[in-house]
């Protein structure tokens, strides 16, 4: 590299999107002088920083004080993001999406020969880090193509448009190679460059120090020594182990909370079961209740329906004993007469009236049962209709509802189908039976849900994939090249850039031969790893400072420092492989260090297999591409990282998309099952097919009693023809034989007859019809028999079932304990009422599943048995013994919480922390009064003047309490201690790694001044 021997002059300056500078170029003739002078907010600091910027490319960068005004954050200024984005105070980002900043400056020699240097920036956030590059050329600053004309307008090149456009002459894509080159053409050598960075920074701290000098309070406090760190640190550290030791606690109570609800929700599940049970014995008992009622009824009706029966049998034999009394007197009147032709026509009379009076009444009953007979067809005819209509509609609801599903309602359709088509539908629908569809579709439906559940979890899955890669990709996108795979080290790279250390990634400065393969790279790079490659090279300076941040915030990182004056022979193997002229020296240094060894790798071959041979060690070759050496290297390997996760990201979505369409299918056959589960639900229809069947069977009984009526009306009026004719010859014949008085008589006698066989078969009829009555009731109580001990046998599992959660003396104390046994007076009602139990059942049960395979259940794993109504994780603990073990260890973790904050206030905050601010704020006092004291004696002009350091109002409890401590207070200063602590402790833990809290930085607490 040729050393420096011609002097330089600025002679132009231009800065391109520079903070408040759009486009501006600046000549400056016969060298300048030593005033630049403008208006304030001008732009006068803003040109001594892009100045200093391009000559020290950023190393100990210190912006002006005008700047600071403009600047970014906290009391540190402006950073160069700010001027990239064009941020004030004011309006904010004039580059909210960031951009391509550019300052640089035209030199001339003694002989009049140009030499322009440039910086390049680039950044899109002020959160990232900055993107340099540097452009050195020996021509005129106008030569340089800044610009690229768009249909838009022209906008400032790109680092890659700008290497292009130089076709890489006179382009330094790395800052080191930029400082370097810098460093032999002005300074001579890269220790001098050194020196004139950090000189420049000193006389602008100095200036900015000067410049405040009225303000004696800010002077005074950048001048006192810096407090220790380290027992801040510890404070910060420990409080932050008790922070998030809280937050673990926050973490197990919330997952304390969950396990209850859970096992809150078993136990309603429980209980709505016992509840369930209870209930189907209420109603059995309900059922047994009303079939004894009838029983008790129908007999009691029996036992009165026999003493009637008595009587009527008792009065039947009297009128029996009349009746034989009329027919003798009625006989020895008849002796009268020889022939018995009175006696003869007194009984063909009597069959008349008694013919036609059974004639009239058989006409009559006829007559009303034909009309009854009509009356039921059509109410018959009318329900089998609606009947017909109903079944066809449940016929039509169910196939629609079944189509699809892999249920087979085919015994439903063809039971409802037969109905239909049949004359009498309502015996057709007595083969009805939808239960076991319906327990079909139950099964379905619980599978389609737990499909469900396990399908969100897939989505769910997906969806954290996908949100991983984003972030990959949004980290990838906003690198330049491809970075090592070291945990923490993008964030690295990025805090060191915003601290300015000077610390470079090893491969940074080492920059392979043209020569050398592609295969020769991948071998190489294997060889030295990535965890080599991605070690942070810094100088002696920033050593220190570096390292601090490194081991603290980032373990996995690594740490090289290389003297300036390190003269190591480099292996030729090293220089074979690597451009020794455009590579960083000490990077080389530092590699040659760590892989030192005569001769380099060699790659050999044994049958199929190729391998690495390395001083002792033989690998086998990969197949890895080359990722970190050589620029365009890492360029192209971060494009085709970038692709590689568009594409993964790709599938993921696709795989999502598909989870998602399955899911809305399952939903969808869930839904096409409730809708099933519903048409399945014939309660109407077999009410109607009850009223239907009773109407049909009171129609055939009415019929039948007609055609027997009609057939004993025709017996009857052939009876009354003979009869009658039969009378009509005995009449003339008495009247031949003149016994007229004989015969009315005898009539009278006959008369008192008849009304009195009247009245026996009257009563015969009564009696014939009431034991039909009593034979026909013993026929229903004995089928009511049957009934009552079904229901008892029913009622006896059902107290089986109820004893199964638990025994008792009484099922009727237990059901009352469980549901409100008063409300229920018909087994309907507890009918409805458990079908609506068993309905919320189903839906706890949904929802406990869902709860336990979500994502708050995931870590327990618990799995749930539907039929004993448990939940049993991975190491066979139910959830009550899981809740009791995490109430348990929630208990032990407060108690260790409150175990460390005592320890913390005890021993760090009381001792050393109050030990190191009770000495600071001491010796700023004595400070204080050896200065009045040097003030005392001493005028300036007709003026003396004395320094007051006053607390604060902010700080002067802290202060009071540090300055007057004693254990013999009144009040307890360690409680007012950890209560201002415990108050503040979000500011103190919100302090940035390696500063002070503001809180606890003692020169904070005052306002120094001299008073006149």
């Amino acid at each position: 590299m040729e050393q420096t021997k011609n002097n330089y002059r600025i002679h132009k300056i231009r800065m391109i999107n520079f903070h408040n500078f759009t486009n501006e170029t600046i000549t400056i003739n016969n060298g300048g002088h030593l005033f630049l002078l403008g208006d304030n907010g001008s732009g006068k600091t803003t040109v001594l920083d892009a100045v200093h910027y391009v000559l020290t490319a950023g190393n100990s960068m210190e912006f002006n004080s005008a700047a600071r005004v403009a600047g970014n954050r906290k009391d540190s200024g402006r950073r160069v993001q700010a001027v990239v984005m064009r941020h004030n105070t004011g309006p904010g980002n004039l580059n909210p999406a960031g951009g391509v900043s550019y300052a640089a400056i035209e030199l001339a020699d003694t002989h009049g020969r140009p030499l322009t240097l440039a910086m390049g920036l680039s950044c899109s956030s002020m959160e990232e880090s900055i993107q340099r590059w540097g452009i050195i050329r020996s021509c005129p600053l106008d030569e340089v193509p800044f610009l690229i004309e768009e249909l838009g307008g022209e906008r400032p090149r790109n680092r890659r448009e700008m290497s292009a456009a130089l076709d890489g002459k006179g382009y330094y894509g790395q800052i080191g190679g930029y400082c370097r080159e810098l460093a032999g053409r002005l300074f001579g050598d890269e220790n001098t460059y050194a020196e004139v960075c950090k000189f420049l920074s000193t006389g602008k701290a100095y200036r900015e120090i000067v410049s405040r000098t009225a303000d004696y309070h800010q002077l005074f406090r950048e001048l006192l020594q810096e407090p220790d760190p380290d027992v801040f640190e510890k404070v910060i550290t420990h409080l932050k182990t008790l922070d998030n030791s809280r937050q673990d606690l926050e973490n197990m109570q919330n997952r304390l909370v969950f396990l209850t609800e859970l096992n809150g929700l078993r136990e309603t599940i429980d209980h709505l079961r016992q509840q369930q049970a209870a209930l189907k014995w209420i109603v059995y008992t309900l059922q047994l209740k009303k079939l004894w009622g009838q029983h008790r009824e129908i007999s009691e009706r029996c036992a009165a329906e026999k003493g009637r029966l008595t009587d009527l049998e008792s009065i039947l034999e009297g009128t029996e004993h009349q009746i034989e009394e009329l027919r003798q007197r009625i006989h020895e009147f008849q002796n009268k007469d020889q022939e018995g032709l009175v006696a003869r026509e007194q009984e063909l009379e009597r069959q008349v009236k008694e013919v036609a009076n059974r004639l009239q009444i058989l006409n009559r009953e006829w007559e009303s049962l034909r009309r009854q007979q009509s009356e039921k067809e059509h109410q018959v005819s009318k329900q089998r209709q609606l009947l017909i209509k109903e079944i066809r509609q449940r016929f039509t609801t169910v196939h629609r509802a079944a189509e699809g599903l892999p249920v087979s309602v085919l015994p439903v359709l063809n039971a409802l189908d037969t109905a239909a088509a049949a004359d009498h539908p309502e015996q057709m629908l007595l083969a009805l039976n939808e239960y076991d569809v319906q327990e079909e579709a139950n099964a379905l439906l619980l599978e389609a849900q737990r499909e469900k559940q396990e399908l969100q979890s897939s989505v769910d899955q997906f969806e954290a994939a996908i949100q991983a890669l984003d972030a990959q990709l949004a980290d990838k996108r906003k690198q330049d090249e491809s970075e090592p795979l070291i945990d923490g080290f993008s964030s690295a790279k990025r805090l060191l850039a915003e601290k300015m250390y000077s610390a470079v990634p090893l491969y940074a400065g080492l920059e392979p031969n043209p020569a050398i393969s592609r295969k020769e790279l991948v071998v190489l790079e294997q060889l030295i790893g990535e965890d080599i490659l991605g070690t942070w090279l810094t100088s002696a300076a920033d050593e220190n400072p570096v390292r601090r941040l490194l081991f603290t915030q980032f373990p996995a990182q690594t740490l090289a420092m290389v003297e300036p004056d390190a003269n190591d022979k480099l292996a030729d193997w090293i220089r074979h492989y690597f451009d020794v002229s455009k590579s960083d020296p000490l990077a080389l240094i530092a590699l040659h260090r760590e892989m030192m060894s005569a001769s380099g790798p060699v790659t050999e071959k044994s049958g199929d297999v190729e391998f690495i041979r390395f001083r002792a060690r033989q690998q086998k070759l990969g197949n890895r591409p080359v990722r970190l050496l050589g620029g365009e290297a890492r360029r192209k390997q971060l494009e085709q990282e970038i692709k590689a996760l568009d594409a993964e990201r790709k599938i993921q979505s696709a795989e999502q998309k598909k989870v998602l369409a399955a899911q809305k299918k399952t939903t969808e056959r869930m839904d096409l099952l409730n809708a099933l589960k519903s048409a399945l639900g014939f309660q109407a229809l077999r009410r109607l097919m009850q009223e239907t069947n009773e109407s049909a069977q009171a129609h055939h009984l009415l019929e039948t009693k007609a055609n027997a009526t009609q057939e004993q009306c025709i017996i009857t009026e052939e009876d009354h023809a003979r009869a009658n004719d039969k009378r009509e010859d005995v009449r003339l014949k008495i009247e031949s034989a003149g016994l007229h008085d004989l015969e009315s008589r005898i009539a009278a006698l006959k008369t008192k007859q008849v009304r009195l066989e009247k009245d026996q078969r009257d009563r015969q009829q009564e009696v014939g019809a009431l034991k039909q009555k009593m034979a026909q009731a013993e026929k229903f109580i004995d089928g009511l028999m049957t009934t009552i001990q079904t229901a008892l046998n029913n009622q006896t599992a059902a107290e089986a079932a109820l004893k199964a959660f638990g025994d008792f003396d009484s099922p009727i104390i237990r059901a009352g304990q469980l549901i409100d046994t008063e409300a229920f007076t018909e087994a309907e009602q507890a009918e409805a009422q458990l079908t609506v139990l068993e309905k919320e059942s189903l839906e706890n049960e949904i929802l406990l599943r869902e709860k336990a395979a979500g994502t708050q259940g995931i870590a327990f794993a618990f799995v749930y048995d539907r039929n004993t109504n448990t939940l049993m994780d991975r190491r066979s603990m139910t959830a009550s013994q899981v809740l009791e073990e995490l109430t348990r260890n929630y208990n032990e973790q407060q108690q260790i919480i409150t175990e460390k904050t005592r320890t913390l206030f005890e021993q760090l905050i009381m001792h050393d922390l109050l030990s190191a601010l009770r000495d600071r704020v001491s010796r700023l006092m004595d400070m204080s009064r050896k200065i009045n004291r040097m003030l005392k004696d001493r005028e300036f002009g007709s003026n003396r003047y004395t320094f007051h350091a006053k607390p604060l109002d902010l700080y002067k409890r802290l202060y009071n309490l540090i300055r007057n401590y004693s254990e013999l207070a009144s009040t307890d200063p360690a409680l007012e201690l950890k209560t201002f602590i415990e108050d503040h402790q979000a500011e103190i833990l919100g302090t940035e790694p390696g500063d002070i809290p503001a809180l606890l930085d003692h020169r904070n607490w005052f306002h120094f001044e001299l008073q006149v």
